[in-house]
């Protein structure tokens, strides 16, 4: 198993930060998505991502104890994992630490009029197509697509969660409709305790079967995956802190 993440600080600076916030969700078009590089994360090295003994988890697993690497394979390989009808990547994943713009991200988590504040360690995943402001160039965006997308954030959080064993909560961004030429305003938000049954189990028990793919996915699929994710979906809308923090507030959409 990949060690702890260890906890980063954000850097110095003054404001406005609105200017490096953008830079995560500014046009990545022709960006290759081989070529997108991760925010370091520091691991503390050691052990083994799987035990040879232990029951198999999935037949994949991470094959370093380096944190940034682990999240780096882990956004590869579920990455992979996720086609078009074209076969052609539905969107390339961009791991690293719980930040924006290389500023620390505080989660708020808005339910019912309350804010909770949420300052544990964690990972960010950015999916990302190759249209404007990340949207998916390829094909009509459908519910369909939507869901498929749901079971992609769900499938890189249980991996996160299984070999990093410090991590506490993942964000997954979303990418935008392309049609409301708007930028990514919807992400899944994962924390252990809510997935830990999932852990305990093959992760075939919870996902079975290949990735289905977008349009193609049955209604009985996408009632499967929704009953997963319905309570993980949430609008978002990054604030500036006055600490050198970025403020995640998540709200239901």
């Amino acid at each position: 198993m990949a060690e702890d993440l260890a906890t980063t600080s954000g850097e110095d600076a003054p404001p406005p930060y609105q200017s490096r916030f953008q830079l995560l969700f500014g046009v990545l078009l022709g960006v290759a998505m081989a070529a997108v590089v991760a925010t370091v994360i520091v691991m503390a090295g050691g052990k083994k991502a799987e035990d040879p003994g232990a029951v198999s988890w999935a037949p994949w697993h991470p094959t370093t104890s380096d944190g940034l690497e682990a999240v780096n394979q882990i956004a590869d390989h579920v990455g992979q994992r996720y086609t078009l009808p074209s076969g052609n990547q539905l969107v390339g994943v961009r791991g690293g630490p719980l930040e924006l713009a290389r500023l620390p991200v505080t989660i708020a988590l808005q339910d019912q009029g309350n804010v909770k504040i949420l300052d544990e360690k964690g990972v960010l995943f950015n999916l990302c197509g190759l249209g404007h402001n990340c949207s998916i160039k390829e094909g009509k965006p459908t519910v369909a697509r939507s869901i498929v997308l749901r079971r992609e954030a769900l499938e890189l959080a249980l991996y996160t969660f299984r070999y990093i064993k410090n991590v506490e909560q993942v964000v997954v961004i979303l990418p935008p409709d392309p049609r409301k030429n708007q930028k990514p305003s919807f992400a899944m938000f994962f924390r252990r305790g809510e997935v830990g049954a999932s852990l305990n189990r093959p992760l075939a028990a919870t996902l079975p079967g290949t990735p289905p793919i977008p349009p193609d996915v049955s209604k009985a699929q996408q009632k499967f995956i929704e009953s997963l994710t319905n309570n993980n979906l949430f609008a978002f809308t990054p604030q500036e802190g006055g600490d050198a923090h970025i403020y995640l507030v998540l709200s239901r959409g």
